[in-house]
């Protein structure tokens, strides 16, 4: 299967039967995941043919990154693609800028970003906002950045929630508002941001600026935990030793050092569990406990 960047959209499920050219795609995409990459570059062609435009993304994305490189071809294909009203082909050329993959840098990423922040897309309204606030590939125009981040972060986009979040609780650029701050706060956190609700917990543990709330904190960082956030695991792993439940203390803590955080391998030299304390490594736990 073709390593895809984190940065670059890609579609990765199967799509709805009426989907124009749906079928093609799902054919394509099972073949891309068993590793039958030139297989699924034929069925992909044959569902853009069908006008899937999906097929197009993912094909853009293979002819960049597979063995076969094309970015020429891919770029085309992400530009057909958002001509035909697929915001991800904009967002996708911008990161070609951003990378240097094509000639125009930063300039002409802002450019496709604003195309697609335009289209109502979330995410290229957030990185927009980004680039006007550090001006960066646009004048800087930390108004405009606000604007547009308020855009994204009212389009359910986690990353602008939490970034408009730390902005009021700053006052970096607005009104300095813990009440606003922590309601977007927690938006973010619905919405899956570890940032964000890791910040809830240890404000909300240590009545940081706010009232303490200890059962509130704890169940953000039982949701920053669930998201992966390694500091979580060693925030939630020091309670539970302080509650004398060592096997959860335990299992946290490896979760954490599998993760590289430095003071959940710390604790866990401390108890024991590793002969150095560079040793990282899994922890194995004779034990049924599992989190929920």
């Amino acid at each position: 299967m073709v390593r895809k960047n984190d940065l670059m959209d890609y579609y990765r499920e199967p799509l709805p039967d009426k989907t124009p050219g749906s079928k093609m795609f799902n054919i394509a995409l099972q073949y891309e995941e068993n590793g039958l990459v030139d297989e699924a570059i034929k069925v992909y062609k044959d569902a853009i043919n069908e006008g899937n435009l999906e097929a197009a993304i993912n094909l853009g994305v293979i002819l960049m990154y597979g063995n076969k490189t094309d970015c020429c071809n891919a770029a085309g294909l992400f530009l057909y693609a958002a001509s035909k009203g697929l915001s991800s082909g904009y967002r996708n050329l911008a990161q070609m800028y951003i990378k240097n993959i094509l000639p125009g840098g930063n300039e002409a990423a802002a450019e496709y970003y604003l195309k697609a922040a335009n289209m109502g897309d979330a995410r290229a309204q957030c990185n927009y906002a980004i680039m006007c606030k550090n001006g960066k590939g646009v004048k800087k125009n930390s108004a405009e950045g606000i604007k547009w981040l308020h855009k994204s972060a009212e389009n359910g986009y986690y990353r602008a929630q939490a970034l408009l979040a730390e902005m009021y609780y700053t006052g970096d650029g607005v009104y300095k508002d813990i009440d606003t701050a922590v309601e977007w706060y927690v938006r973010a956190a619905e919405n899956g941001s570890p940032v964000a609700a890791y910040t809830l917990a240890m404000m909300f543990l240590e009545g940081k600026d706010i009232e303490r709330n200890e059962q509130f904190g704890k169940r953000m960082l039982d949701r920053a935990v669930e998201l992966g956030y390694s500091k979580a695991d060693y925030e939630a792993g020091l309670i539970a030793e302080s509650e004398n439940d060592y096997v959860k203390a335990v299992y946290l803590y490896s979760e954490g050092a599998n993760k590289g955080e430095p003071g959940c391998i710390r604790k866990l030299y401390d108890l024991g569990y590793y002969d150095r304390a560079d040793n990282v490594s899994s922890v194995s736990l004779n034990t049924d406990y599992e989190t929920e």
